[in-house]
């Protein structure tokens, strides 16, 4: 057990000084030693500054964000790399301020997470992108609930403000309001109370017409705006 030991540190030090120097002068990097861990379970950046990944240890790994953008995808990741590669993390650069987890996709036991700071040059002087989708169909649910709920799907870290009002017989009433500070980007679920007013307008109607509209601001203070409409019956 000693010698396997000995092997593998000597392993990491042989690694270490293979590495390749392309990428060496990131600001930042993740490194994976033995036995599959993350030496770096927690890395800050500025915001807009690049990130490698370095592998020094002799199984494959990559790093992956929990958190998904519009598309779908990861908001960052990086191929699977062998023993003593260094690659880019693609995608940080993209992110806004904020904390996002990231892991490696054949090793569940490896896990951290990066902080980016507001410094950088990430502010591309636009709005986050800003989707809305009213996930109630039903009016008897949303007035048994007392909630209307709106997925909302953001491409990067946003203060959120919703407002949703509905028209009922020719005559439109505000529903509610809610606000909320999403750290990450992605879909997120928000919950809009029911108000008095807008609770005596859902009540004994057979149908309503929702319409919802949202503010967005990135940590930058760019600005975004959103509508989506939706009939419940």
């Amino acid at each position: 057990m000693k010698r396997r030991v000995l092997l593998t540190a000597s392993l990491v030090a042989g690694l270490a000084l293979s590495a390749p120097i392309a990428t060496a002068a990131a600001a930042e990097r993740i490194v994976a030693i033995p036995q599959s861990t993350y030496a770096t379970e927690s890395v800050a950046i500025d915001q807009g500054e690049p990130l490698t990944f370095l592998n020094l240890d002799v199984q494959n790994h990559d790093v992956t964000a929990r958190g998904k953008g519009a598309d779908g995808n990861p908001l960052f990741s990086t191929p699977l790399i062998g023993a003593g590669q260094e690659v880019p993390v693609s995608g940080t650069d993209t992110l806004g301020p904020g904390s996002y987890a990231f892991y490696c996709t054949i090793h569940a036991n490896m896990e951290g997470t990066l902080t980016v700071g507001g410094g950088g040059g990430g502010d591309d002087g636009k709005g986050p992108k800003l989707e809305l989708d009213v996930l109630d169909k039903k009016l008897n649910e949303v007035r048994k609930a007392g909630e209307l709920r709106v997925e909302m799907t953001v491409d990067e870290p946003a203060s959120m403000k919703l407002t949703a009002a509905a028209t009922v017989n020719g005559e439109s009433t505000t529903l509610g309001k809610a606000k909320h500070d999403f750290p990450e980007s992605g879909s997120h679920l928000m919950e809009i109370k029911l108000r008095k007013a807008g609770k005596s307008a859902l009540r004994g109607a057979k149908k309503a017409k929702v319409d919802v509209s949202a503010k967005a601001e990135d940590a930058a203070g760019n600005k975004s705006t959103a509508k989506t409409r939706a009939t419940l019956r």
